[in-house]
């Protein structure tokens, strides 16, 4: 979902700017956002493989620690062809909010069919090879994941026009429509969360869904159980934005308004836990989830209007 709704906020603000014709105001937003996740991505993951070869952890997650020589991490670090720790996902932000340049370049233009065609089709080229294609060095395939980004990236930008097609539609048949995305989407999350708890139960068909449902990649089903998801969260919290603002905004409105901030938090208070999450039960990792949330949000509250947290994030 970060993916899809990190682009769907680049097409809804930064594509007002191109319809406006702020060309420069929007190119120059995002590829300053790319340097700054460019720059945080090479600093967590040289700081993550420091900490993993003088202390000796090294939790086995993302494609690993590298064992080479440290010019080469620094290297392949600063080149995108490695990302260890909890990082790993902004050097695709990096290239995709480079790539969104030109994409509302073509919305402006009324192109729309044809990102989604070529979204599309290399997300189609990336599942047929037989091994994973990685031209970035992180565990999501950047070619695989690009779908959700872009996809959001149009909705975004098409959000008024999207809406007013969708209302135009009679309530009887939206709620109908809703009602089936919603409950096929309901059976997909409990399928997904029997195959992660007891593989074993489904026998040959949890090969089958590894494969099609595989996270890294973002196999079909994958793919068509998170736009089931997205459309029914979407609608659901549309539905209930006042009572969700009133009640919980006052904890929601501060992270979302310093997200990459919180990722950073996140990703330092996580990363030293994740070994000995292994070793503890559900309870215990649940809350120790609920305090690392609680702890960041304290952080942010108490450090998001100084001089060093605005001039970083």
């Amino acid at each position: 979902g970060f993916f899809f709704l990190s682009g769907f906020m680049v097409g809804r603000i930064r594509g007002a700017d191109v319809r406006l014709g702020n060309d420069k105001k929007a190119s120059s937003w995002l590829r300053n956002r790319a340097l700054q996740l460019y720059l945080v991505s090479c600093a967590l993951t040289l700081l993550f493989t420091a900490v993993a070869r003088v202390f000796d952890y090294a939790p086995n997650i993302t494609l690993g620690v590298s064992s080479s020589p440290w010019w080469l991490v620094i290297l392949k670090t600063m080149s995108l062809q490695y990302s260890y720790g909890l990082a790993d996902m902004l050097p695709l932000y990096v290239i995709y909010l480079l790539l969104a340049i030109p994409t509302l370049r073509l919305l402006r233009r009324g192109y729309w069919w044809h990102v989604i065609a070529l979204s599309l089709l290399v997300w189609l080229l990336a599942f047929v090879v037989p091994q994973p294609l990685r031209p970035v060095g992180t565990y999501f395939s950047i070619l695989s994941w690009q779908p959700l980004f872009f996809g959001g990236v149009v909705f975004g930008y098409y959000n008024p026009e999207v809406t007013a097609w969708w209302y135009a539609i009679r309530r009887t048949t939206r709620i109908r429509l809703l009602s089936v995305v919603g409950l096929l989407s309901g059976i997909g999350l409990c399928a997904s969360w029997l195959f992660l708890s007891r593989p074993s139960v489904l026998g040959d068909f949890g090969d089958w869904l590894q494969r099609y449902a595989n996270k890294a990649t973002l196999g079909p089903v994958r793919l068509l159980l998170f736009c089931g998801c997205i459309i029914t969260s979407y609608h659901l919290v549309k539905h209930f934005e006042e009572p969700i603002s009133r009640f919980v905004g006052w904890f929601l409105l501060p992270l979302g308004r310093n997200s990459l901030y919180v990722y950073v938090l996140h990703s330092i208070i996580i990363f030293p836990l994740l070994v000995a999450s292994t070793h503890l039960g559900y309870f215990a990792v649940s809350l120790a989830s609920i305090l690392a949330v609680a702890i960041i949000w304290c952080i942010v509250i108490y450090t998001q209007n100084t001089k060093l947290v605005k001039k970083l994030f």
